[in-house]
């Protein structure tokens, strides 16, 4: 399985350390009117770029969880996203593991070739 930035990845010992295995819908944070950079990875910020974990993509186990983490947020991180956007990620996908100490925050790094932007689609607020 080739990862989508495996370059980078690869440089850091232990990147990925696990995979979670089966289908799980993922849930992230995105911006309608920049969906492109929605699904940018922050490895690519030079403060980042050796945290193994930045090369994945913050997603949520839950629409919930992803809305109610994201209004606890700073109001100044809290205004770059409009949408939640959500993708049943299968094992072929990629890797995707829970991350952190929110039990329902799950890392997911997908294959090179993985189209992020329209597996992962926009909820509208009334099909939560």
């Amino acid at each position: 399985m080739e990862l989508l930035n495996k370059e980078y990845i690869e440089k850091i010992d232990n990147c990925p350390l696990e995979n979670t295995n089966g289908e799980i819908n993922l849930f992230r944070w995105i911006n309608i009117h920049n969906i492109e950079n929605s699904y940018t990875p922050l490895g690519f910020k030079k403060k980042y770029k050796d945290n193994c974990l930045a090369w994945g993509l913050s997603t949520y186990k839950s629409y919930n969880s992803a809305i109610e983490t994201l209004n606890n947020l700073p109001n100044s991180t809290r205004e770059k996203y409009n949408a939640i956007s959500s993708c049943l990620i299968k094992n072929i996908d990629g890797i995707k593991h829970q991350s952190g100490n929110n039990i329902n925050h799950y890392t997911f790094y997908p294959i090179k070739g993985f189209d992020l932007s329209n597996n992962f689609e926009v909820i509208k607020e009334d099909e939560q």
